[in-house]
């Protein structure tokens, strides 16, 4: 049964991808043993891999164009089953295992190590994905790619030595992996390429060194991983780490701030003119986050899952963004980016003037229970409020006309959303799927209804 679902999963990742010109971070439908399935991260992986096309070298597309969607190898395998190791041997690349199931699969749920011959140049995409038990990897010694998904979800891992040809680790290659280990986590010097969620949730560690050599992170390379601090060997050009936070662009983009840095306040620094999104996450110490003046460009979800936060200050001169009572909006108001989730406010209103509401900005804000959306509110961007547990009660303006998917999934407790306007534009609002907290409850009111 396993094997025939994992057919069906690939058969739709072939598809999917030739649907999108072979499209490339989240949600959850699921395959072997309740995981993400890879059909989901190969579309995210490209909507992530066309976000920064021109930050590859030539040394990274020609790695790309030399290992990508092998069909055939000549390479060997063996399982040992008084080590519990899965042994490939040969020489060359190993192709990628996109639209067929390993022949080693049989031993998928027994196999505690993999062992990469000192031949092989190459770690196939998805080659080892989901193997439960697995707690050692060893890559030969001429290893220099590792493809996508290619340890994804193997959640037990211990042990993996990076050797020192290695260049490039793929889209997801060791995401959700898990790794058990508290000595810091080091890649090799001579690494050019970590891939879109290459790391992403894969360990909890007290820090992360990234060497010289390294000229391209991708996008949520290491979100929602537990690190105390990020270090950077001197003579990278790209990428600096200052008191452990990671930084692009020799100080000018705001990459990761390390979720399990002991501070309570952060202020960035005025080299900074971009935030991207997840550079502040998953952190339970930060209770207020400081933004300068030379800040001009802030993404949806740069700061969410921030548990003690509780206010996020701009500075006044700042001329893209400002501070309301600790939520931040853009300067003209129309805007509102984040809600400080640690705030212990158990009522809100939004502004006047405030037209949107972004992606995830009150996600997991678990002590609101009383929401008041705003006369002028238009749209409600995904995952708004999702997982705002406490609220029971919203009132909602006839001028709102979208609310997009999951924008108030997990809000369980909301028993009354108050409709005051025009019956028949409430009727008319764009309404995705995932929010019945908000379309189950509606209670059309005229708008003078007290």
């Amino acid at each position: 049964m396993k094997k025939l679902t994992a057919i069906i999963l690939c058969i739709l990742l072939v598809l999917s991808l030739a649907a999108c010109g072979k499209d490339d971070d989240r949600n959850h439908d699921k395959d072997r043993d309740g995981q993400k399935s890879v059909t989901d991260d190969a579309k995210d992986k490209d909507k992530d891999k066309e976000k920064n096309p021109s930050e590859k070298s030539d040394d990274i597309r020609a790695l790309e164009e030399r290992y990508s969607l092998l069909t055939e190898d000549g390479l060997e395998w063996e399982y040992t089953a008084s080590t519990k190791s899965i042994v490939i041997s040969g020489e060359g690349p190993m192709r990628d295992y996109y639209d067929e199931i390993p022949e080693w699969d049989k031993y998928a749920n027994e196999a505690e190590r993999v062992v990469i011959g000192d031949e092989v140049t190459s770690v196939g995409a998805m080659a080892f994905y989901g193997l439960p038990e697995l707690r050692e990897i060893s890559l030969g010694e001429k290893v220099e790619y590792i493809g996508e998904n290619a340890f994804q979800y193997c959640t037990n891992l211990l042990t993996v030595n990076y050797p020192d040809g290695l260049r490039y680790i793929g889209n997801y290659a060791f995401a959700n992996a898990l790794f058990h280990s508290d000595c810091g986590f080091i890649l090799p010097e001579g690494l050019l390429y970590v891939g879109n969620s290459a790391f992403y949730s894969a360990f909890k560690e007290s820090f992360v060194a990234l060497p010289a050599s390294l000229s391209c992170i991708g996008e949520k390379a290491f979100d929602n991983c537990f690190v105390e601090e990020f270090r950077v060997a001197p003579g990278n050009p790209k990428y600096i780490a200052v008191d452990g936070v990671l930084y692009a662009e020799q100080g000018a983009l705001l990459m990761n701030y390390p979720a399990d840095k002991k501070a309570v306040v952060f202020e960035i620094p005025n080299t900074v003119t971009a935030i991207r999104s997840g550079a502040v996450q998953t952190t339970n110490t930060l209770e207020r986050i400081v933004i300068p003046a030379s800040v001009s460009n802030i993404e949806e979800e740069a700061f969410f899952w921030n548990y003690a936060l509780g206010n996020i200050d701009v500075a006044e001169d700042n001329q893209y963004y400002t501070s309301i009572e600790g939520v931040l909006f853009t300067k003209d108001g129309k805007l509102l980016l984040c809600y400080p989730i640690g705030s212990e406010r158990a009522d809100y209103t939004v502004p006047s003037g405030t037209e949107i509401i972004a992606k995830s900005a009150f996600s997991d804000a678990s002590d609101l229970q009383v929401l008041v959306l705003g006369e002028e509110l238009l749209e409600i961007h995904s995952d708004a409020f999702r997982f705002c547990s406490s609220i029971f009660e919203i009132y909602a303006y006839e001028n709102l006309q979208s609310i997009d998917e999951n924008a108030f999934n997990g809000c369980d407790a909301v028993t009354k959303v108050f409709c005051k306007g025009d019956p028949l534009k409430f009727e008319s609002i764009q309404i995705k799927e995932g929010n019945q907290a908000f379309s189950d409850n509606m209670i059309l009111q005229n708008a003078d209804t007290e």
